[in-house]
């Protein structure tokens, strides 16, 4: 079995320094490259530290690869984090909006590597490491769901919520990744108007889209739900 955790984690200053450089030699190797132009050795050189230096803290790159993402993931919760924090006091349609536009912007920023990372380095999402970071950034949409509880529509909140987190995640990354036309924009807009729907069971009053992408001013009809027979 590979072995996916680092041979040790850095305590002082300096060696934080090394850990950090060996994470973003890695993550330029594989934004030039992809997953299979990674060595060791490249790394090593693109991080401007010795190979010697680089195999007292990993095993092999796999290990790299995986600390890398680990960084990348608790860095996107760190901004979920913030823009929860920021969006408390919007309107349910406002707050979510800036959430996501929050995250689009976070992963675009990283578009090339995060693509590595999930589309080449497929045993990145096996790792423990990697699941565990997955769960931590989770958690704070159901925390977020969870203290919306009064608002949303959702008539098992913890199993819709699960669904929901991980859709989101699937279509942002989609979102980022796609080229030309419907403009990252426009999906954008779109994410934010389905989600609405999905939590609350309703469009957002004005918040709709019209069918050029532009924002649409006139408010738009609520989705009536059949009463119960």
């Amino acid at each position: 079995m590979t072995d996916w955790k680092p041979r040790k984690r850095p305590r002082q200053a300096r060696s934080r320094a090394s850990f950090d450089a060996i994470l973003a030699g890695c993550a330029r190797v594989l934004e030039r490259g992809g997953y299979e132009s990674l060595t060791t050795n490249r790394v090593a050189e693109a991080a401007g530290v010795g190979i010697g230096t680089l195999y007292d803290f990993f095993p092999n790159r796999e290990a790299i690869v995986v600390s890398l993402g680990e960084e990348r993931l608790a860095r996107l919760a760190a901004e979920v984090k913030d823009g929860l924090a920021g969006a408390a006091g919007l309107d349910a349609y406002q707050a979510l909006d800036l959430l996501i536009r929050r995250i689009v912007r976070a992963v675009a920023a990283d578009r090339a590597l995060y693509r590595v990372l999930f589309r080449e380095a497929r045993f990145l999402r096996e790792s423990p490491e990697t699941r565990r970071t997955l769960e931590t950034f989770f958690e704070l949409g159901r925390a977020a769901t969870q203290r919306a509880r009064n608002r949303i529509a959702l008539p098992d909140p913890s199993a819709d919520g699960w669904l929901i987190g991980r859709m989101l995640a699937h279509a942002v990354l989609e979102i980022v990744w796609t080229r030309g036309e419907p403009s990252r924009e426009r999906l954008t807009e779109a994410l934010v108007r389905l989600t609405f729907r999905m939590l609350l069971g309703r469009d957002p009053v004005g918040g709709g889209i019209n069918p050029a992408g532009a924002s649409s001013r006139a408010p738009s009809r609520a989705v009536r739900r059949p009463s119960s027979p």
